[in-house]
């Protein structure tokens, strides 16, 4: 049987995206609000790379029934995922999901350029994470915020050229 790793581990990290995602898409505090504008654009577009997500990935059920090979590889490197996260976020100290989860795809997808032929996968290679770090770096006026995002950042492409290197 031949198992392409690249596409086991895209799915695994857009599936590790996706419950990011719902970790906090769906909670009625804001996580971090620097002003409505910025909190408005990152809101859209987190919602917009969640639909694209379940419209791409398998259905919760495939992952936790473990049924077949596939799902449980994509379980382990999911599992990859959340350690090294884990790792780096210390409890209680203030973090940006959303920076980290733009800094994760567009690591994966842009600087590393995994499945960028892929139909499936084609529109987070498209997506436009320089609009994001824009709003997350350069209009933002906050030292602070700007301080906590690029950590965000630093955080994600370490677990992101870990991930890249690593074989379950």
């Amino acid at each position: 049987m031949i198992v392409n790793l690249s596409k086991i581990k895209t799915e695994a990290l857009l599936l590790f995206s996706k419950e990011l995602i719902k970790s906090y898409i769906y909670k009625d505090e804001k996580i971090i609000v620097v002003d409505e504008y910025v909190t408005k654009i990152i809101e859209d577009r987190t919602y917009d790379i969640y639909k694209n997500i379940i419209n791409t990935i398998h259905k919760d059920e495939v992952y936790t029934s473990g049924s077949n090979i596939h799902a449980r590889l994509v379980m382990k490197y999911f599992d990859f995922l959340n350690k090294q996260i884990t790792k780096e976020l210390k409890m209680g100290e203030p973090f940006n999901p959303s920076v980290l989860l733009f800094s994760l795809l567009a690591t994966w997808f842009l600087e590393l350029g995994h499945e960028s032929k892929s139909k499936e996968y084609i529109y987070f290679s498209l997506f436009t994470y320089g609009e994001i770090y824009d709003l997350m770096f350069v209009t933002t006026q906050d030292v602070a915020y700007k301080a906590m995002n690029i950590k965000m950042v630093d955080i994600a492409e370490r677990i992101i050229y870990k991930y890249d290197n690593v074989r379950l």
